[in-house]
């Protein structure tokens, strides 16, 4: 802050500039300066700053930012600027209420920002705003100021108060806002004689802005259950699925407002009691019309929005623990067509008005979008599984069924999707109704189980292992010592999901899982002796790969499973199948450390290595592991460009390596997609220039992989991969490699490449044409013994009809061949087509 004075003196400075944009920087940086310095700025800078600040309000297409400032610096400065309020409230009052213009926001934003910083000291000024501020009509800026000054000045909550209703009032029901407060007294000249409002929104946008300000202000002392039967509830039935969600939050927000009212009133006097039973028949008819849009309405958002609403306060549920509500409930346990859901509600003349005429107006509508949805089910489980305490006999058969009807799709759907989300919802009822699912746990882990191993193999749907996973954690947890006796069919199914590196939700949701049921069931310590590859499975998934919340679940289980004894663990080690158990039992058997687990796939161990390739064997080592990982396979291009890049280092010292390289580079490539392929046969043939003959071991392979990678060439150019290049110079740099062995090869080679150039002839397609010309040159003298294979298809090229540019190619490839091959059996046949060439 020591170059404090000469900052503020550098942006004075620039207060009078001739650009708009400087000025309006300029004032924007005002209140910054004040708040850095506060004492320093009040007594050397706030005049000068003011003044600067009300000459902006003063013009009006910069009085937007003089207000943003005006504000600031009043939180900057707290309660400095008391002797410029009558000024400020001046140019508010002409901003705000204009003669011509539109009201400005701004304005509106600054009168909550000022009452927000002076507090009190602002009431009279704010009192003599308000019928300005309303004059202006409903708009988010116009509520979010009336909350500021209602939080800074609660003196003025009354007078708000009134005067918000009767807007809202105004809006909803055509009519100003009449009914007493129950506790507080009217406030004197009340919003009756406010001007006309006149708000720039209108219709459906307006509505649901009023509904807004209804649900989120502090109503405090007033009863609005009335005001929501009359005026809010019609708005369930609008034609608009936005407005009846705002109807519907506004509802389940004034309703749950009451609860504490209704409390207070339980056990007071006989007046109290008579008015606590009318507000409780208020709730009861309102919590009856929520109910009805929570099961008929077609906007699945509405549905949702009030079940989350019901599900999320504890207060609804004495009114929906009663018969009537349940059934409502229950109906939307199977949230689905519209058909079923009128099935299921109970045509009670009382609950539903009109419901006939509601169904025969609404039901087309309903059929082309009205579909089942998981949320709004989960939620009425997760309700209906709260009210089995207060209910329970009446809720417990209707859930119990509902299990049975879970448990029959668990089995017998053929959609996954319904197996997935019944798997997810059988886990929310497990959850929310304990006491019911104890006498069930058998069949329900015979259905889990089930699915489980259904899911195994190459044909697993994911999502399905993932919830049953879920679910069986969730069963482990009420079942408790119970499930002790289904572990050995449990294990090896979630062992199995921990295995599976291709699916990284299903790895965590099976952490989460195993965690559950060991500690439920107290089955600790001994998985690690029957299931040996256990313990360095959990360890292997601390690495920095995976999610951190995998690693917490991770650390949790092993906090929940115990210690176990390291000559126990070694012994296990030795026991597993495979290269993992002779591995350990070699190092064991000459006194030899026991590698971990994930580095027991690799044979080249920075110990083995020279002290100058220690480094690029640590680093070929983990490059490796994120390759044989199909979870990481994002990461494996940046793995092979890593790996090519450390060999083109190494030069022929990366020899070694390659047998355990190539491999497992020959499985990405077959497996991957086209980009990726292209990308690694591409680098085959740079680790072919880079080992040379070193590569002849693993022709064989290489041949076989080129004869696969070939077909594409033979597709038509419509569905054509682009890969074809990638094939070629891994084709070019084997002949450069092995120079005269590779003559041997050609007639496995050559043919596919004079295919090509038939093709594009017959076709009329050369996209690959110059590609392959290269790769002839580039084969050079091996073609001596093949010239008259290829020279029948050379000179087609540059007599047909084709490009000059493939013409030429032709003829230049030609050329480069003669000094290396013998062709002079076929130099008539050269002669006179050069001859056609060079007449035409």
């Amino acid at each position: 802050m020591s170059r404090y004075k000469e900052v503020a003196e550098i942006v004075l400075r620039y207060l009078e500039h001739r650009d708009r944009l400087v000025r309006l920087s300029i004032t924007s940086l005002l209140p910054r300066i004040a708040h850095f310095l506060r004492d320093r700025f009040v007594s050397n800078y706030l005049e000068i700053c003011m003044n600067h600040i009300l000459a902006v309000l003063r013009i009006p297409a910069e009085r937007g930012s003089g207000f943003i400032a005006l504000g600031e610096m009043a939180g900057a400065l707290d309660g400095e600027l008391v002797n410029y309020l009558p000024t400020i409230t001046a140019h508010l009052r002409d901003a705000i209420a204009p003669r011509r213009a539109k009201p400005s926001l701004e304005a509106l934003v600054c009168v909550g920002n000022i009452a927000k910083a002076m507090g009190p000291a602002m009431e009279p000024f704010v009192r003599s705003l308000l019928d300005v501020m309303f004059s202006a009509g409903l708009s988010s800026t116009l509520v979010d100021a009336l909350e500021q000054i209602s939080v800074s000045i609660p003196s003025l909550l009354p007078t708000i108060q009134e005067r918000l209703l009767d807007c809202i009032s105004l809006v909803l029901s055509k009519s100003h806002y009449s009914q007493p407060r129950t506790t507080v007294p009217p406030v004197r000249g009340g919003a009756a004689n406010a001007p006309q409002q006149v708000s720039e929104l209108s219709g459906s946008a307006l509505v649901q802005l009023t509904l807004q300000t209804l649900a989120r202000f502090n109503f405090k002392g007033h009863e609005l259950l009335k005001f929501a039967r009359e005026s809010v509830v019609v708005y369930l039935d609008d034609g608009d699925g936005a407005t009846r969600k705002d109807a519907a939050l506004c509802c389940c927000k004034l309703v749950a407002d009451s609860f504490s009212g209704m409390a207070s009133i339980e056990f007071g006097s006989s007046r109290s009691n008579c008015t606590g039973g009318k507000r409780w028949r208020l709730v009861e008819e309102l919590v009856e019309k929520l109910l009805i849009a929570a099961v008929a309405d077609a906007d699945i958002t509405v549905r949702q929005s009030i079940f989350s609403s019901l599900h999320g306060n504890r207060g609804f549920d004495n009114f929906l623990a009663q018969a009537d509500s349940l059934s409502a409930v229950f109906a939307a346990l199977n949230d689905e067509s519209i058909e079923n859901v009128r099935e299921k509600i109970p045509k009670r003349a009382h609950l539903f008005i009109d419901m006939e005429k509601f169904w025969h107006t609404l039901a087309p509508s309903f059929s082309s979008f009205m579909f089942s949805d998981f949320d709004v089910r989960e939620y009425a489980i997760s309700v209906a599984g709260r009210l089995s305490e207060k209910n329970p006999a009446y809720v417990l058969p209707a859930l119990r069924r509902h299990l049975i009807q879970l448990l029959t799709y668990l089995k017998q759907s053929a959609d996954n999707k319904c197996r997935e989300e019944s798997a997810k919802l059988l886990g929310c009822l497990i959850r929310n109704c304990e006491r019911l699912v104890l006498p069930y746990i058998a069949p329900i882990h015979k259905a889990l189980v089930a699915r489980l191993i259904e899911g195994t193999g190459i044909n697993a749907n994911n999502g399905i292992i993932s919830g049953v996973l879920v679910t069986v954690g969730d069963l482990a947890r009420v079942g408790g010592f119970a499930m002790r006796q289904y572990i050995s069919e449990l294990m090896p199914l979630i062992v199995e999901a921990l295995l599976d590196g291709a699916a990284a939700t299903k790895r965590e949701v099976a952490v989460a899982t195993l965690g559950q049921v060991v500690q439920s069931t107290g089955y600790v310590i001994t998985p690690y002796n029957e299931y040996p590859q256990l313990l360095g499975l959990l360890l292997k998934f601390l690495n920095g790969e995976l999610l951190w919340s995998t690693r917490r679940e991770v650390l949790k289980v092993l906090g929940i499973m115990g210690a176990l004894d390291p000559l126990v663990h070694k012994r296990n080690q030795q026991s597993l199948p495979g290269s993992h158990g002779e591995v350990a039992r070699a190092a064991s058997d000459s006194g030899q450390h026991i590698p971990s687990m994930d580095e027991l796939p690799m044979d080249l161990w920075p110990s083995f290595a020279t002290s100058e390739d220690y480094y690029s064997t640590v680093a070929i080592n983990s490059l490796m592991r994120i390759l044989r990982d199909p979870s990481l396979a994002s990461y494996h291009q940046k793995v092979v460009g890593s790996l090519m890049f450390i060999f083109k280092s190494m030069g022929l010292g990366c020899v070694p390596y390659i047998p355990k390289v190539l491999p497992d580079l020959f499985h990405i490539v077959r497996t991957c997609d086209d980009y990726l392929k292209d990308f690694i046969t591409w680098k085959l043939g740079t680790l072919v220039s880079i080992v040379r003959q070193h590569i002849r071991k693993y022709l064989p392979e290489l041949l076989s992989l080129i004869s696969e990678l070939w077909s594409s060439f033979s597709f038509p150019a419509a569905i054509r991969p682009s890969r074809g290049f990638p094939v070629l110079h891994l084709v070019e740099q084997l002949c450069l490699a092995l120079n005269d062995e590779f003559r041997r090869h050609l007639p496995v080679i050559l043919p596919s490449c004079i295919q090509v150039l038939s093709d594009a002839e017959r076709c009329n397609d050369y996209t690959y044409v110059l590609d392959i010309l290269h790769t002839l040159e580039v084969f050079g003298g091996t073609l001596d013994e093949h010239m008259h294979l290829l020279l029948p298809a050379l000179i087609r090229l540059f007599k047909v009809d084709a490009s000059v540019d493939i013409r030429r190619a032709a003829i230049k490839t030609l050329t480069r061949l003669i000094p290396c091959v013998q062709v002079t059996g076929h130099i008539s046949a050269l002669v006179h087509h050069l001859k056609l060439v060079l007449d035409g």
